[in-house]
This record gives C-alpha cells, sequence and structure tokens, in this order.
C-alpha cells in the first residue's frame, strides 16, 4: 500500500516522490530533519489560492531554487498556453525542520 503514495506522486507530477519506511515501528519518519517546504499558488483578480504544496526533505538535492524556477515555469507555460494572461503563478520555499511530521 505505501507504492500508491510514490505513484499519486507520479500522477500529480509532484517533482518528488518517495517511499515512507514500512516499518510500522518507525514513528519518527523525517522527525528533526530538514525539509523543504514548496507553496505553489496562482493569483487572480486579486485573489490568491495555493494549489500545491509538498515537502521533500532538503538532503535529496541542495538546489531548491532550482526546483522553485522549474515549478514556475512549468506552470506559467500551462497558464500562457491556456491564453490565460492575467494569472499570475507564484513558488514559495522555506526550509523547515519539526520534532513530528504526519503523511
Amino acid at each position: 500500500m505505501p507504492h500508491t503514495i510514490a505513484l499519486a506522486g507520479f500522477l500529480l507530477e509532484y517533482p518528488v516522490s518517495y517511499l515512507p519506511d514500512p516499518d510500522p515501528n518507525n514513528k519518527s519518519l523525517l522527525s528533526n530533519i530538514a525539509l523543504d517546504v514548496f507553496e505553489c499558488s496562482i493569483a487572480f483578480l486579486q485573489t490568491s489560492h495555493v494549489f500545491m504544496r509538498f515537502s521533500r526533505p532538503a538532503s535529496l538535492a541542495p538546489l531548491a531554487g532550482v526546483l522553485a524556477n522549474m515549478l514556475q515555469e512549468r506552470f506559467h507555460n500551462r497558464i500562457y498556453a491556456a491564453g490565460i494572461e492575467e494569472m499570475t503563478i507564484d513558488i514559495s520555499h522555506r526550509t523547515v525542520t519539526m520534532d513530528r511530521v504526519a503523511l
């Protein structure tokens, strides 16, 4: 069943998809690990809406800015191709470390 998490991430075109530890006794998955948190939002007519939020271990790839730029370009190209010039895309990034993480 945990493989469906990675499959869903792939199907939804999340840029990062990984499997949690299958050991049910491992309650500390990603605890006290630096995580890059990305939030993608779209703004239209002075209203902003978050449409994607995800995290990844910061150690997976140190270039968070490259990933943010890739997401910005991907979503901008899609709204431009749809002819919706009034929309803007914003990608925010922050790094956090938490004592507990729920998936």
